[in-house]
């Protein structure tokens, strides 16, 4: 085929232009037909690292998805604490009498308070929620407006609050 076209091109029967796409063109189509052996091997090779490609795309979607759950989580606690914190008592008046709240650690605390604070808790005007821990106390007293958000946004929260208001007949 090589003397042929050399034949052709010295006889100005083809151009140089056409030679060379000639030339182009079989070289294409023999590296296209390959061997069949090659073509199986790189085939499997080629749908190993698709596969490959595929898997850690997925690894990488599922990392995203658990990223990204973990920031809504995070954004969403700091919400809470931020509206704990803009909401709840600044001070507790202190008293003598008792009254008692579980804690955020399942522990029993104590609160000594006025009989106005403890009415208050009791009437539903009041309620303890979990606060982050800043060294004085793992709860703070909100507002029963400020204890609805809470209850809808973070349930678990909420420690103590007597919606009813003190309603309950056993106590008269």
């Amino acid at each position: 085929m090589q003397n042929l076209r050399d034949k052709l091109l010295k006889a100005k029967a083809v151009g140089k232009k056409q030679a060379r796409a000639a030339k182009t063109a079989a070289r294409r189509e023999k590296k296209q037909a390959g061997s069949p052996v090659g073509d199986a091997e790189e085939l499997q090779r080629r749908q190993a690292y698709e596969a490959k490609l595929r898997e850690e795309a997925a690894a990488a979607r599922a990392l995203q998805t658990e990223r990204n759950a973990a920031e809504q989580r995070r954004a969403h606690q700091e919400r809470v604490n931020n509206i704990i914190a803009r909401h709840a008592l600044p001070e507790i008046e202190q008293g003598e009498q008792r009254f008692f709240i579980v804690g955020p650690d399942k522990r029993l605390c104590r609160l000594y308070t006025s009989p106005r604070i403890v009415a208050q808790l009791s009437d539903g005007q009041l309620a303890a929620v979990a606060a982050p821990f800043d060294g004085r106390r793992a709860f703070r007293l909100i507002d029963a407006e400020t204890a609805a958000r809470i209850e809808a946004l973070a349930p678990e929260r909420l420690l103590f609050w007597n919606k009813d208001g003190g309603d309950d007949p056993a106590y008269g």
